[in-house]
């Protein structure tokens, strides 16, 4: 048997249903399209019936919302949406919350209070709440026995939203979340968090209560082995390790992170986490990043210095340009994630990066940030330069990708790093539709170093005009054994993990000298990536629709949900060749 009710659909190994909210009845919803609930099973007959009292649920919920608006009663507010919104606003006020009622107890400095405290307001409801979000049971019996130690209540003071609340379901209610499992479960996680980092903050001070870690003997509520305080011991470069083993990421991204702690602890000094200051990260970024030489370690008046401060020094000796904005943010971002690592932890209370601390690009004019792109004469220039290139080497297979590569970028908007990385099974012909296409996918042997690399993975058809000019001819009398595309004319290199090489070193050194507009500032340029920009904008001059450009270019899905991205799904192949064909320049 299937499961093929309307709204039931399987996701992994549970079910889930999907509900649309009517019309009339999204503003009491926060605006919210549609309901999806896990009906907590994987057996069909039971995810039937579950779904069918739940829809039976929300229809009576739809009935009363009906009822209030004809009798004209005021919905009650939704102080917040469920998401990322509430759990924002959760960190901030609940330890906000927090800090006072920890503050307030080390005040007293009375050990027996403190111990009632531990004993008999955090460590239970602290087991309370870990073994609620281990469990589905997020029913209003279950949660209105948390009251979380008056955190909750405390909120109205400081910081929070003023709500009068003693327990998790009112506090829901409040927020008119009470039936979104997932703002449920972050109001729990974020609680949880915050007993924890009071515990820590308690048996640091006095150490002597913390019967637990100082005894098995004297254990009275143990808590679960998975959810024990960290040690707010570590090291910033041991919290990053362990920041890097739990999150799996691209070789150069951990790179990245491991050489910008460094810089970070030689710069500033190597403290504990804690310790760190908002501050410091200010004198990191300014008298700093800021005032660093580019290329630092590779340039031969600073790659001997053996310090960040001495390459400083001696870039501001010689006048050496320094690193882009830009750069700096990359790199601000780079430490950002193990500190924002360590507070979600609790190895430390706040994270002192923070987003106000951006650096902002003075140096740029706003013509700058328009202009980056080549113009339509200077494109058509390329493609001009491209065919002349074919004719040339139409016997020589290993300099044809000096006239491919320009071409292909000017008719699919693609990235470099992608085209120079395409072998032979990059190349592939429709069976339902007969169309030819680019088949951009990651994998290990093409080693695509790419941003955000899901986005890019896709199909794009060959553009008319790359066919008219014998691609696919091309393509078809190539050896079986040429593996790769491009042959030997396109190498792979390990120092930056790209493909793009050679073919970055012709464009700057070939190409571009030969197609510029007289005047024309080149600094405003970036190589070959500025063949992307042009195509983008010249799509957006002919008027053809964006979903199809963020599907060719890759920019798919930027910004949808992961709901919205389950639904709407990839745009089939024929309706991007058929807008693509409309392209031209």
């Amino acid at each position: 048997m299937t499961v093929k009710t309307t709204g039931i659909q399987r996701r992994g190994n549970k079910f889930y249903l999907r509900i649309r909210i009517p019309e009339d009845c999204k503003k009491a919803l926060n605006g919210k399209r549609e309901i999806i609930k896990s009906l907590g099973t994987d057996n069909e007959i039971e995810a039937l019936t579950q779904a069918t009292m739940l829809r039976a649920e929300w229809q009576e919920t739809f009935k009363q919302i009906r009822e209030r608006q004809e009798n004209g009663e005021n919905e009650k507010p939704t102080v917040t949406p469920s998401g990322k919104s509430l759990e924002d606003e959760l960190k901030e006020a609940l330890h906000a919350a927090t800090y006072y009622k920890v503050t307030h107890a080390l005040r007293i400095n009375h050990l027996t209070v403190l111990r009632h405290a531990v004993e008999v307001g955090i460590r239970p409801q602290y087991e309370v709440i870990s073994a609620a979000l281990h469990s589905d049971d997020l029913t209003k019996e279950t949660l209105s026995r948390i009251s979380a130690w008056g955190l909750l209540g405390s909120m109205q003071k400081y910081g929070g939203s003023r709500l009068d609340v003693d327990n998790v379901w009112n506090f829901a209610e409040n927020r008119n979340v009470q039936n979104d499992r997932t703002a449920l479960r972050i109001i729990l996680r974020i609680l949880r968090n915050e007993l924890r980092y009071a515990m820590d903050t308690i048996f640091k001070e006095f150490p002597q209560l913390d019967t637990i870690r100082r005894s098995e003997v004297q254990q009275q509520l143990v808590m679960p082995s998975d959810e024990k305080p960290k040690a707010t011991v570590k090291s910033l470069h041991a919290i990053m390790e362990e920041c890097l083993a739990v999150k799996k990421r691209e070789p150069t991204t951990q790179d990245k992170i491991k050489t910008e702690v460094k810089y970070f602890t030689e710069f500033i000094g190597d403290k504990s986490p804690a310790d760190y200051t908002i501050q410091d990260i200010k004198e990191y970024l300014y008298e700093g990043l800021l005032k660093l030489p580019v290329s630092a370690n590779s340039k031969k008046e600073t790659r001997d210095l053996k310090t960040m401060r001495e390459q400083i020094k001696k870039g501001a000796e010689l006048e050496l340009p320094t690193l882009a904005p830009r750069t700096v943010n990359n790199r601000y971002a780079s430490l950002g994630v193990v500190f924002s690592f360590a507070e979600k932890h609790m190895y430390i209370p706040k994270s002192p990066c923070v987003d106000t601390l951006k650096v902002e690009d003075t140096k740029k004019e706003q013509t700058e940030l328009i202009d980056n792109s080549f113009s339509n004469t200077e494109v058509v220039r390329i493609v001009k330069l491209a065919e002349k290139t074919l004719k040339e080497n139409e016997k020589d297979n290993s300099l044809a990708w000096r006239g491919w590569i320009p071409l292909i970028l000017t008719y699919t908007g693609a990235r470099l790093n992608e085209i120079c990385a395409m072998d032979r099974d990059s190349i592939q012909k429709d069976d339902k539709t007969g169309i030819w296409y680019f088949d951009l996918q990651q994998d290990e042997d093409r080693k695509i170093k790419i941003k955000g690399k899901a986005k890019a993975w896709r199909r794009v058809p060959l553009h008319p005009e790359l066919i008219e000019r014998g691609f696919i001819e091309w393509f078809e009398q190539l050896p079986e054994s040429h593996h790769r595309l491009w042959g030997r004319g396109i190498t792979y290199a390990e120092r930056g993990r790209v493909w793009t090489r050679n073919a970055s070193r012709y464009f700057k050194d070939k190409i571009k000298p030969l197609i510029l507009d007289e005047g024309r500032d080149e600094t405003l340029l970036e190589g070959a990536h500025s063949i992307r920009h042009s195509f983008q904008r010249k799509w957006q001059e002919l008027e053809l629709p964006q979903r199809e450009l963020d599907e060719i270019v890759g920019h798919a899905h930027a910004g949808l949900s992961d709901v919205a991205k389950q639904y709407q799904g990839r745009l089939k192949l024929d309706r991007l060749h058929r807008e693509l064909a409309k392209f031209s320049w």
